[in-house]
């Protein structure tokens, strides 16, 4: 057996270069056209626009990192395996009824905007349960189900207040192009019109947080729009978490630098040749 390009280097007249170009060009359109399907299924064309809503509050059972916001799944996962096995009934919050999954009850707390932070510097978030009343004796089912380093499950708890929130619905589906649109059609935006939204200190803490559908492919992300300090679960604004840091480049100084690099220039601005 030979394969295309065996053929093609034994006998060039099998597979001439007209030939060639017509099949690249056939696939690469062919592959723009799934791209932009799946970034549809992904909401890039949706509306971004939130509503003012409520969130609802409860007590929050969380584990937290800092790390890119993509690997907050493999918490969620964590989270939700602890749930499934602890042999609770999985019971909807606000309906009162059974559900097969428990995202009625997860959710994760984005504390960073993507958008204000260097590339060397990673976000923090949180992933947890969220407890209404009724649910609390799941609690320690949680904190009892988790890893122990230490004597201790590294889950930790906090009283979340209801409060007046942005509310946006956008579709996710857990596939790669959610994953590259979550930053810039949800996170920055939201937290852009908290910025915008706030009065006072509130505006140093703009956060989201996302409560997702399975059966739905959609998620419901808050953006609190009220002592906002409240929800950072203890955590320091994102102004402070970078000062701490030390000497780090603000995104704008670190895509000044590379196209500096890219087109060759000195520090005084002249190119090198």
């Amino acid at each position: 057996m030979f394969s295309h390009h065996e053929l093609q280097a034994t006998n060039p007249q099998m597979y001439p270069p007209q030939d060639n170009r017509k099949t690249y060009l056939i696939l690469s359109a062919g592959g723009f056209v799934v791209g932009l399907y799946f970034l549809h299924l992904a909401g890039i064309l949706e509306d971004t626009t939130p509503t003012i809503g409520t969130f609802p509050g409860g007590e929050f059972v969380f584990k937290s990192e800092t790390r890119d916001y993509a690997a907050s799944g493999g918490m969620y996962r964590e989270i939700e395996k602890i749930l499934k096995e602890s042999g609770e009934e999985c019971i909807d919050p606000d309906l009162g009824e059974p559900t097969p999954h428990w995202d009625h009850t997860l959710h994760s707390f984005y504390l960073d905007d993507p958008g204000v932070l260097s590339s060397n510097v990673l976000p923090r978030y949180a992933v947890g349960a969220l407890l209404r009343p009724k649910q609390k004796h799941l609690k320690k089912k949680i904190l009892d189900g988790g890893d122990v380093n230490n004597g201790k499950s590294g889950y930790e708890t906090v009283i979340i207040p209801k409060c007046k929130a942005a509310v946006l619905e956008f579709p996710h589906n857990n596939g790669l192009f959610s994953l590259l649109l979550f930053p810039h059609k949800v996170l920055s935006p939201l937290m852009n019109f908290a910025r915008n939204n706030t009065k006072g200190n509130d505006g140093e803490y703009p956060l989201v947080i996302t409560k997702c559908h399975k059966n739905k492919n959609m998620c419901t992300h808050y953006a609190p729009l009220k002592d906002n300090k409240k929800y950072f679960l203890g955590r320091s604004s994102t102004t402070k978490y970078i000062e701490d840091l030390g000497d780090v480049e603000s995104p704008m100084l670190e895509t000044w630098r590379k196209v500096k690099g890219f087109v060759g220039l000195r520090g005084d601005g002249d190119a090198e040749l």
